[in-house]
């Protein structure tokens, strides 16, 4: 599939989810398409760069959400603040960037999409059905043996995606607790 068709495709699947994620901080249908299309072409021209995204539809989120509260800051800065609807405005504004944190599913899909399909498998069979290595040995046909180095290599590149990425560092010990 070539980049452009691709993208084109990204487009068109996401694009009307993220206007309505924006439109969550910016009731302003027009500002909300502004952003979105903007983190569009900032991700073209990453794309363009050869700088590879690995969860494209969680990239955009993250960044619909960032670009909205900048947007947001920016029209705190323009206005007078003797207004008490602004201050209110200014609470809410720090809620939302104390709030403003990766959504759990999007991280969690970030790191499984980064293990293979068998390992993938292996470890949501594991971590979210409860499964033991023996039943998932047993449904799979596969020695336990296999299941558990399907597994430790599991670990290992989801600890390499922690190690990538320290801004989700606390995220994914939350994940990592709650999972295990």
């Amino acid at each position: 599939m070539k980049r452009q068709d691709w993208f084109q495709d990204l487009f068109n699947t996401h694009y009307a989810k993220l206007c309505q994620i924006a439109y969550r901080y910016i009731p302003d249908k027009s500002s909300c398409e502004d952003i979105v299309q903007e983190c569009f072409i900032c991700l073209w021209e990453q794309q363009k760069d050869k700088k590879e995204v690995l969860n494209a539809p969680a990239y955009l989120s993250i960044a619909v959400k960032n670009k909205c509260i900048s947007e947001l800051r920016k029209q705190l800065n323009e206005v007078s603040i003797e207004d008490n609807e602004l201050q209110s405005s200014i609470m809410q504004l720090k809620v939302l960037e104390e709030t403003n944190k990766p959504d759990v599913e999007i991280l969690i899909e970030e790191a499984l999409g980064l293990l293979p399909k068998k390992c993938r498998i292996i470890f949501e069979k594991s971590r979210f059905e409860k499964k033991t290595y023996q039943q998932i040995a047993d449904e799979l046909y596969l020695s336990v043996k296999t299941i558990e180095n399907q597994m430790g290599k599991s670990i290992k590149i989801l600890k390499q995606y922690v190690c990538d990425h320290p801004e989700y560092f606390i995220w994914c010990c939350f994940l990592l607790t709650s999972y295990l």
